[in-house]
C-alpha cells in the first residue's frame, strides 16, 4: 500500500531541533518516564498520558511481568486509561528524538499484543470489551496511534511490514467510527466531538483510502453542526464542566489547524466560534492561572491550550502567564517555532480579565476587580446533563490572589465515593433544603430527570432543548455591572419537589476592592406550613485556618497572609454553626478540607444576609447593629444593618417588595429594594441604590425620583 505524504503537526527535518527544544520544557521529564516505563511494562493508569492531550498526573501505575492483561481492571476507568494506549505516543516519541531502536521495538511488540487479545467487538456484552470498544475510547486511541505512526514513519528501524500494520490497525479503528458517526442517532457531549475530530485526522492524514474524503467531510460538516447542538451562543460547551470545555476547544483547534496545514479549507463559522470557546476560558482564569472546577471539573494544564490558541490565531491576546512552550504547544507548531526562533511570551492581562463577565446562556458569571485579585465565580448554569452537580447559585472566590472559597469538582471517575460527594447539593457553596439535593441523583452518573438526547436536534439550539424538556430551572433574572460595583439575581426550583415547594434565590452585591453581600431567600409556596424546614448555608474552603468567633458567629478564614471574613449580618436567628470537614479537589487528588454552614429552621421563607469581608494582613475590626425599624414586620420583609469596618460605617437595606423603611435612630428614609451606604463622621462617601425612588440621610435627600432607578454615586 503505497502512502501519500499530508503534513502532520511536525515533521522529521525538524527532529534535530526539537532534540534540543524539548528536553528543557517541564512536561518532557513526564513522557521520559511514561516511555521507560513502558518498556519494563509498567503503565500510567491514574490518568491519561496521551502528549497532545497535555495532562500531567504521574499517580497511578500498573506492572505487568510478563504476560499483559489488558482487561485486567474491572474499574472502568483505569482500564479506560490503560486501553487507550497512551504510552505508545510516549515510546515513539522517545524514539523520534533519541533513536533508541528498544522504543520502537516495544512500541510495535505493545500494539501488536494489543490487537491480538483485543479483537474489534463493540457490541459484546463483555464489560472489558465495551469499555474498550466504546466510541470515545476508540477515537482518543487511534489518535494515539497516529502520533505513535508520525513518529516512527521515516525510521529504518521499521519495516514496510510494521508500517503497514499500523496502518491497518488505524483503518479498522477510523471504519469503526464512521459507522457509528453516520447513525443517524444523536450522541451528545465530548464523546462525538473527540470522534468527530479523529476522523478529520483520519480523512486528511490519509487520502488514498478512498473512504478518507468521506471521513474527512463527515468530520467537519458535523464539528459545524454541534455549535448550535452542543454550545451556548456565549461559546460555552453545554456540559457545563470547564475541563471538558477546554478539552473541547482544544480538538477544536486541533481540527482547524491540521486543515490550514493541508491547506484546506474550513468554514469562517468553525473558526470564529473557536474563538468564542477561548475567550470563555480567558475571561474565567482565576488570579493564579487556573480555572473554576464547576461540575465534573479536574485540574488540566491551560499553558499547551493558551499558546497554541495564541499562535493559531497569530496574536497575543491569550497570553496570560509568564511561562515558556510546552511540549505539546512545540510539537503542534514546531515547523513554524523552528523558523521563526522560540517565543517567550510575556506576562499580559487581557481587556477581559480586567473586567467582570456574564455568560447569560451559559448561566456563569465572573465579579472580579481591575487588578483580577478579587474574584467570585458565580454558577447558575442552568443544565442537568451527566456531569452537571446540583450546585446551583453556588460560587468560588478569590482574595487578594489566593483561593480562600472553592468547589469540589471531580478529581477522578476512579473514587466512587468522592464521585457521589460531588454532585451532591452538600458539596457546593450553595444552600441545601432538608439535607436533600436540588434534584434527585439516579445513580453516581446521572440525575433523575429527562433524558432523552436524541431530541436535541429537533430543537434550534441547545438552550431551546434545556428550556423545554421539563428541567428544574435556573435563571439569572438581572446583572448589573460597572467599574465600582456589580450586582447579579438569580434563581433555581430545584426545590419544588419539596412536600412544601420552595425558589430558592440568591443576589450578590460587590463592591469592588471591599467586599461581596450575599443574599439568600427560600420563599415557600405554603407560608402557613405546619412544619419547619431545614436550611443550611454551606460553605467550602481552601485547607487552611478557621476561626469561629462564636458569639458573633463570624468565621475568619485564612490562607497564609490573605483572609476573610464571613460574617452573617443577622445572626439571632441563626440556630446553629457548625465547622466540619468536606471534600474538595487539591493537586488532583481528594483532600478534606474545612467546612462551614449556618444553619436555621423555619417555618415560613428563610433570609441568609451574609457579608465576605477580605483583608491582607491585619484582620479587620467589625460590629454590626440592626437598624430599629418604624414599622416592625418579619425580618423576611425588611432587613436593614449598620456595619462599622475599622470606623467607616455601612448601612445596608433589603426590602424584597420595595416597601418604605424607615430607622427613627439614623434617620433613614427609603423606597426601594436595595440600599448600600457607606459613610464616615455622618458624611456620605458613596451609595448605591437599586430600583429606588427615594433615600435620605439624616434629613438630607441623597436622591428622589418618582421612577424606580438604579444610582450609584461617590462623593
Amino acid at each position: 500500500m503505497k502512502l501519500s505524504e499530508p503534513k502532520f503537526f511536525f515533521s522529521f527535518n525538524t527532529a534535530a531541533w526539537l532534540k534540543k527544544v524539548l528536553p528543557t520544557t517541564q512536561d518532557f521529564p513526564l513522557q521520559k518516564k511514561i516511555a521507560d516505563r513502558a518498556l519494563r511494562h509498567t503503565f500510567l493508569v491514574g490518568e491519561d498520558s496521551q502528549i497532545y492531550m497535555f495532562h500531567n498526573v504521574t499517580k497511578g501505575w500498573v506492572h505487568f511481568k510478563d504476560v499483559i492483561d489488558w482487561g485486567k481492571f474491572r474499574n472502568t476507568e483505569k482500564s479506560a486509561k490503560l486501553n487507550r494506549l497512551g504510552f505508545l505516543n510516549s515510546l515513539g516519541f522517545m524514539y523520534f528524538l533519541y533513536g533508541g531502536p528498544q522504543y520502537a521495538r516495544k512500541s510495535l511488540y505493545l500494539l501488536r499484543d494489543w490487537c491480538k487479545k483485543n479483537p474489534l467487538n463493540p457490541d459484546t456484552k463483555d464489560q472489558h470489551s465495551a469499555v474498550i470498544w466504546s466510541s470515545l475510547n476508540a477515537a482518543i486511541r487511534v489518535v494515539n496511534l497516529l502520533w505513535m505512526y508520525f513518529f516512527l514513519k521515516d525510521s529504518k528501524q521499521v519495516s514496510s511490514n510494521d508500517k503497514f500494520f499500523i496502518i491497518e490497525t488505524i483503518f479498522s479503528h477510523a471504519k469503526y467510527l464512521h459507522a457509528v458517526n453516520s447513525n443517524p442517532r444523536y450522541q451528545f457531549g465530548n464523546w462525538q466531538i473527540q470522534e468527530l475530530v479523529a476522523l478529520a485526522h483520519l480523512g486528511i492524514l490519509f487520502p488514498e483510502f478512498k473512504e478518507a474524503k468521506a471521513w474527512k467531510n463527515l468530520a467537519y460538516k458535523n464539528l459545524e453542526k454541534q455549535i448550535k447542538r452542543q454550545f451556548f451562543s456565549d461559546g460555552v460547551h453545554a456540559e457545563g464542566s470547564l475541563s471538558y470545555h477546554i478539552t473541547v476547544a482544544q480538538l477544536y483547534m486541533d481540527a482547524l489547524l491540521l486543515a490550514k496545514i493541508n491547506r484546506i479549507r474550513v468554514s469562517r463559522k468553525l473558526m470564529n466560534f473557536t474563538k468564542k470557546m477561548i475567550d470563555f476560558v480567558v475571561n474565567v482564569i482565576r488570579p493564579d492561572g487556573t480555572f473554576p472546577l464547576i461540575n465534573d471539573s479536574y485540574i488540566v494544564d491551560i499553558k499547551t491550550f493558551l499558546l497554541c490558541a495564541n499562535h493559531m490565531f497569530s496574536h497575543n491576546k491569550w497570553a496570560i502567564l509568564p511561562f515558556s512552550p510546552t511540549l505539546g504547544f512545540i510539537l503542534r507548531f514546531a515547523d513554524n517555532l523552528k523558523n521563526q526562533g522560540q517565543r517567550r511570551h510575556k506576562q499580559h492581562i487581557p481587556s477581559e480579565m480586567k473586567k467582570s463577565k456574564l455568560f447569560p446562556e451559559a448561566g456563569f458569571a465572573v465579579m472580579r476587580d481591575k487588578d483580577n485579585t478579587q474574584q467570585l465565580f458565580f454558577d447558575a448554569y442552568p443544565g442537568w446533563f451527566f456531569h452537571s452537580h446540583a450546585g446551583k447559585l453556588g460560587f468560588q472566590l478569590y482574595a487578594h490572589g489566593k483561593p480562600i472559597i472553592v468547589d469540589a469538582g471531580n478529581c477522578s471517575y476512579d473514587y466512587y465515593d468522592y464521585t457521589s460527594w460531588y454532585k451532591r447539593t452538600v458539596a457546593h457553596n450553595t444552600i441545601q433544603v432538608n439535607n436533600r439535593d436540588q434534584t434527585l441523583l439516579r445513580d453516581i452518573w446521572q440525575w433523575d430527570v429527562n433524558y432523552n438526547l436524541n431530541k436535541i436536534p429537533l430543537y434550534p439550539n441547545v438552550k431551546v432543548f434545556m428550556q423545554n424538556i421539563g428541567w428544574p430551572r435556573v435563571s439569572i433574572d438581572r446583572w448589573i455591572s460597572n467599574e465600582a460595583f456589580d450586582f447579579i439575581e438569580a434563581k433555581h426550583e430545584g426545590y419544588r419537589n419539596l412536600m412544601n415547594p420552595l425558589i430558592h434565590s440568591r443576589k450578590i452585591l460587590f463592591i469592588k476592592g471591599k467586599y461581596w453581600i450575599i443574599i439568600d431567600e427560600l420563599k415557600v409556596e405554603n407560608e402557613q406550613w405546619a412544619f419547619a424546614n431545614h436550611y443550611e448555608f454551606l460553605l467550602h474552603f481552601f485547607p487552611g485556618k478557621v476561626q469561629m468567633h462564636s458569639k458573633e458567629k463570624i468565621a475568619n478564614v485564612k490562607n497564609g497572609n490573605v483572609g476573610i471574613l464571613v460574617v452573617p449580618l443577622y445572626r439571632d436567628d441563626i440556630d446553629e454553626v457548625v465547622l466540619t470537614k468536606g471534600k474538595i479537589i487539591y493537586n488532583n487528588e481528594p483532600c478534606l478540607s474545612p467546612f462551614l454552614k449556618y444553619i436555621k429552621h423555619n417555618r415560613s421563607t428563610a433570609v441568609f444576609f451574609t457579608m465576605l469581608l477580605p483583608y491582607k494582613g491585619r484582620c479587620p475590626k467589625v460590629k454590626i447593629e440592626e437598624l430599629r425599624i418604624q414599622q416592625a414586620p418579619s425580618k423576611n420583609e425588611k432587613l436593614g444593618v449598620a456595619v462599622n469596618i475599622d470606623g467607616n460605617t455601612v448601612y445596608f437595606i433589603y426590602q424584597p417588595h420595595c416597601q418604605h423603611f424607615a430607622d427613627f435612630k439614623r434617620r433613614i428614609n427609603f423606597r426601594g429594594r436595595i440600599l448600600w451606604l457607606e459613610s464616615k463622621k455622618r458624611k456620605v462617601n458613596s451609595f448605591l441604590a437599586i430600583d429606588a425612588k427615594e433615600a435620605t440621610l439624616l434629613d438630607k435627600v441623597l436622591f428622589r425620583d418618582k421612577n424606580a432607578k438604579t444610582i450609584w454615586k461617590k462623593n
